[in-house]
């Protein structure tokens, strides 16, 4: 799944599916202005997404065939991730108290009950949390540390450990599948590229050294596969490669914009 401006009105964005075995593309939501960041729920039936409509945040969802489309909040929410069951959310939010943009991690039922706050900072912005396979731990992203690096912490927000330091801002963070891994974009080595380390920061490597743009990424289920996007063709389209960061080939083409990817 993926967001794209691909439709009638180059400056909405709106989500689509793409069969990477063959390149079908398939139009998910519409009416959107910006639908983005989408994340395929565990079991393979939902997304999850946020919007911003008017310069307002909301969390919603919709079947991974474009039905029952559905918003989840109506509070300044964004950046959904999923937990194991794939009955329970976590996201951004802008805490009532506290300055409007710093965002704080937050974890909601999708029927909105069981709100709570997990990561609390006043002064910094703590975002795009993602629960490991297992949903025992949380991986998120700050610049509590000055930059924007990855952090991880018991599912509670407890024992917050910071796992990344560079002088880049990292993005586009996640587990593998297997929880034994952290897949990430950063231009910690002057370009965007698409980095990978064990989930204790050690053993990193580039998987893409290329002049411009490679950068938001996701594992394929199987942990085989990357889906990541790159201007290597010229425009902004997604592109697949094996896990060691061997054999790139682009999955979309045109002069769109094919952007946020999720597997």
């Amino acid at each position: 799944v993926f967001s794209s401006n691909r439709g009638d009105n180059p400056d909405a964005f709106n989500l689509y599916t793409v069969d990477p075995s063959n390149g079908e593309v398939n139009q998910i939501t519409e009416g959107f202005l910006f639908a983005g960041l989408p994340v395929i729920s565990p079991d393979g039936s939902t997304v999850a997404f946020f919007t911003n409509d008017g310069s307002a945040f909301r969390v919603h969802a919709v079947g991974i065939d474009g039905s029952n489309p559905t918003q989840i909040t109506d509070f300044s929410s964004a950046v959904p991730g999923w937990f194991p069951n794939s009955q329970r959310l976590v996201f951004n939010s802008d805490s009532t108290t506290e300055p409007a943009d710093v965002p704080d991690v937050y974890a909601m039922n999708l029927d909105g009950s069981d709100l709570v706050q997990v990561i609390d900072s006043d002064s910094t912005a703590d975002f795009q949390g993602r629960v490991s396979p297992d949903g025992s731990q949380l991986l998120f992203l700050s610049n509590r540390g000055g930059n924007v690096d990855i952090y991880v912490a018991e599912i509670d927000g407890s024992n917050i450990i910071q796992v990344t330091d560079t002088t880049a801002d990292e993005y586009s963070a996640d587990w593998s599948p297997d929880g034994s891994q952290i897949l990430f974009a950063s231009a910690a080595s002057g370009n965007d590229d698409v980095w990978v380390m064990n989930v204790d920061g050690s053993n990193l490597v580039q998987l893409t050294d290329y002049a411009g743009l490679d950068g938001q990424c996701a594992f394929s289920p199987d942990g085989s596969q990357i889906v990541f996007v790159s201007d290597r063709g010229g425009n902004i389209n997604l592109w697949l490669m094996n896990a060691d960061g061997s054999n790139p080939v682009q999955l979309t083409e045109g002069s769109q914009s094919d952007i946020f990817p999720d597997w």
